[in-house]
């Protein structure tokens, strides 16, 4: 009985330091498994990832999106028709604002008077009086820093509002280290005063009783209401530097004002007169 007993717990023993060793050997698996896929996650493979990409090249390349981006915005020639007008309006009014000190040229030119009497030899008078008289040469004055007529640039308005519909064009390209806008308008008859029109809206422009104030000086008198006007060509062209300010401009339109029953003497007559008028503007001194 003793010797039984004897070998069955010998049989147990041998048994039992089996199972001990099955145990460790597959421990032993687990953990060379995990051995085996931890470097491609260990701290020392992320830091070589990393250290492909050159320290602070993240924030320099955030900064220069941000530079690209904030040049992009003030760079006109990618703005769309209604954006530019927009952004025009804002460089006008900036200028009323701040009232720098500018140079302006005007050269004012009527060109040509045509009546409807004795075949065109009043033409030739008329016209010839004016080619003795009138000069056409520029006249230049300044406009001082922080005057009053320094906000009076191309329109009279208090504020720029030029819409969108007024241009039958706007153009913006690049010019050196500078940006060149010009704004085109198209044909206007009678435009309004006061910012009713597009005219006015964009340009000073001569008023049907300041043209009759002109004739006058020729001895022609006429009505303001047997008057219509016609204005067209009118465009208005502004450069500005880097930083959005205005450092040149300039201005023109041409008119025919129909004058029916103009009087000279004791002649009565159709008359036509057609105006050039254009505006210089030059260094700005913000």
């Amino acid at each position: 009985m003793k010797k039984t007993m004897a070998i069955l717990l010998a049989v147990l023993l041998v048994v039992g330091l089996s199972a001990c060793g099955t145990s460790t050997e597959t421990d032993g698996a687990a953990v060379s498994a995990s051995t085996t896929e931890l470097p491609a996650s260990v701290p020392g493979t992320i830091l070589e990832n990393t250290e492909t990409t050159e320290p602070g090249t993240e924030a320099a390349s955030t900064e220069t999106q941000t530079e690209r981006t904030t040049e992009a915005a003030a760079d006109p020639t990618t703005l769309s028709k209604a954006d530019l007008v927009s952004w025009f309006n804002d460089r006008m009014n900036e200028v009323r604002v701040r009232k720098p000190k500018i140079s302006r040229s005007e050269i004012q030119l009527i060109d040509n008077f045509k009546t409807s009497l004795i075949g065109g030899a009043l033409d030739n008078m008329i016209n010839k009086f004016i080619a003795d008289n009138v000069t056409g040469e520029p006249v230049t004055a300044t406009i001082q820093k922080g005057a009053s007529n320094a906000s009076v640039f191309f329109s009279k308005q208090e504020k720029f509002a030029l819409k969108a519909s007024d241009a039958t064009s706007i153009t913006a390209r690049k010019e050196g280290d500078n940006y060149v806008v010009t704004l085109q308008l198209g044909k206007e008859t009678n435009p309004a005063q006061g910012g009713a029109s597009a005219y006015s809206r964009l340009l000073t422009y001569a008023s049907s009783q300041e043209v009759l104030d002109g004739v006058a000086a020729v001895g022609l008198t006429g009505e303001v209401n047997k008057m219509t006007n016609y204005y067209y060509d009118g465009r208005a062209s502004i450069t500005v530097n880097r930083q959005g300010e205005i450092i040149g401009a300039s201005s023109y339109y041409k008119s025919d004002s129909d004058v029916k029953d103009a009087k000279l003497s004791i002649f009565t007559f159709d008359l036509v007169v057609t105006q050039h008028l254009e505006v210089k503007y030059s260094n700005f001194v913000w």
